[in-house]
């Protein structure tokens, strides 16, 4: 809870729960909160996101300790990086870094993450990245 924003964050592969909400006057809501973790390869940082292996979109490429989604078709020529320590098995990583390229980035700096961590859902080969700077926020779902 910060302000006036509540912010969850699940690391599992699924599930629902009932969040109370109790204001100053003593004025009480619940909202149910269902999450589900996608089956279709994505990439998510901040408001930026990715679909994968559809045409003219964004690919994948899986390194040891990390990946880089990939498009250069269209006016949109962007590649995202995202590396890491401690390769690609399931639990929380170091050394996490993003670096974000375009056409218009020579050097692109990178932007240190305070938090990577890796699952492998129950749908055997899916994997789920979940990232973080500390402000922002960004995911991966492949298929492996």
């Amino acid at each position: 809870v910060k302000n006036d924003e509540i912010t969850l964050t699940g690391i599992k592969d699924g599930g629902e729960t009932t969040i109370a909400v109790t204001d100053a006057k003593g004025q009480r809501a619940e909202i149910k909160v269902k999450v589900g973790v996608p089956t279709v390869g994505t990439f998510v940082w901040d408001i930026s996101s990715a679909k994968f292996d559809e045409a003219d979109q964004y690919g994948i490429t899986l390194l040891q300790s990390g990946l880089a989604v990939t498009q250069l078709s269209g006016d949109k020529k962007q590649q995202y990086y995202l590396l890491w320590t401690g390769g690609l098995s399931a639990g929380d990583k170091t050394g996490g870094k993003l670096y974000v390229v375009d056409s218009k980035t020579k050097d692109a700096k990178p932007i240190d993450l305070t938090s990577v961590k890796v699952s492998e859902t129950k749908t055997a080969g899916t994997f789920y990245i979940a990232f973080s700077d500390g402000t922002k926020n960004g995911d991966v779902v492949f298929v492996k």
